[in-house]
């Protein structure tokens, strides 16, 4: 991290005190660092979005017992998200699935192969589902925003340690420049 690089110059210059260039370097080199932490950090950075965009929500939801539906409504109705896709929900219920339904009505909801939960405010076309052992999952999912279709790709990639995540991922890109694929959403670890 940022800061311990600029706490270990720090030990540096008191180090190099007596070289007078090192220490010097050193010090423009901290400031600079410390000039970069504070701006990106601790000010707001705001940019000015196109007008025609599409709001996503993507949350991984593991290892919660139950899912409570009530932050996936307000983020949808304060945010217009257009796009809502739920990774590892696997404590998704029909009565989650109803209180959705019910309280965004302008929302298609399904939920998907592979742990996943997804809505789009308009309709669902197609999906198609795949899983690859142990490696990666993921549903291609077409949808009409709007009256434009668009493609869009939820991904969960294995998190384990053990499994090099450069050959899925390469997969995962493949099927989407072979797809046209507009939104790629996912769990990359």
């Amino acid at each position: 991290p940022l800061i311990l690089i600029i706490l270990f110059g720090c030990f540096a210059l008191l180090f190099f005190r007596k070289k007078k260039t090192i220490a010097i370097t050193v010090l423009i080199v901290q400031l600079l660092l410390c000039y970069h932490w504070f701006n990106h950090y601790y000010f707001i950075q705001t940019q000015k979005t196109p007008s025609q965009t599409t709001s996503v929500l993507f949350w991984n939801v593991a290892k919660k017992d139950q899912l409570s539906t009530q932050p996936i409504i307000n983020n949808a109705l304060n945010n217009n998200s257009s796009i809502i896709a739920l990774v590892e929900a696997s404590n998704i219920k029909n009565q989650d699935l109803a209180n959705l339904n019910t309280r965004l009505p302008n929302y298609a909801f399904t939920k998907l192969k592979g742990d996943m939960l997804f809505g789009v405010k308009g309709s669902i076309d197609t999906v198609t589902y795949k899983y690859v052992d142990k490696r990666y999952k993921f549903n291609h999912i077409k949808v009409t925003i709007a009256n434009e279709i668009t493609s869009i790709l939820i991904v969960d990639i294995y998190a384990s340690p053990f499994i090099n995540k450069k050959q899925p991922l390469a997969e995962v890109l493949n099927y989407a420049k072979a797809n046209a694929i507009d939104i790629i959403v996912g769990d990359f670890n």
